[in-house]
């Protein structure tokens, strides 16, 4: 019995892709550098709700605002990185290689590699309007 993919990776432009590898998921950061949309989202299609994910969102000046999604708003987490090659610039465990010291969201799993932080990682609050 074939399982289903458990991750799919979301750019704003082109096709969808189940279970990326690591090289695709590059390559796909690579073409928001290169102005191929501005945003990719990473989903754990295990998750019914839809609510398991990470996201990044090129702004103009080339930061990103990362966040980080583990079910509930409880477990909803952002930042901020000064470039697309910060995204990458992960150690094994999900902390920050950087000289800052700083480390992913609260609760993170050390499987997740997440993106150095230029600000610590927060909690996420939306006021719907």
């Amino acid at each position: 019995m074939a399982l289903g993919p458990i991750l799919r990776a979301i750019p704003e432009t082109g096709q969808s892709w189940d279970d990326p590898s690591e090289d695709l998921l590059f390559i796909l950061l690579g073409d928001i550098e290169a102005g191929e949309g501005s945003f990719l989202i990473i989903e754990r299609t295990t998750d019914p709700t839809g609510h398991t994910y990470a996201q990044a969102l090129r702004n103009p000046d080339g930061s990103y605002i990362v966040e980080h999604r583990e079910g509930d708003a409880e477990h909803h987490y952002g930042t901020v990185v000064r470039t697309c090659a910060l995204l990458t610039d992960c150690s094994p465990d999900g902390h920050s290689s950087s000289p800052d010291g700083a480390t992913g969201p609260p609760g993170h799993r050390s499987a997740v590699n997440l993106p150095p932080a230029r600000d610590p990682w927060h909690k996420v609050c939306r006021i719907c309007l």
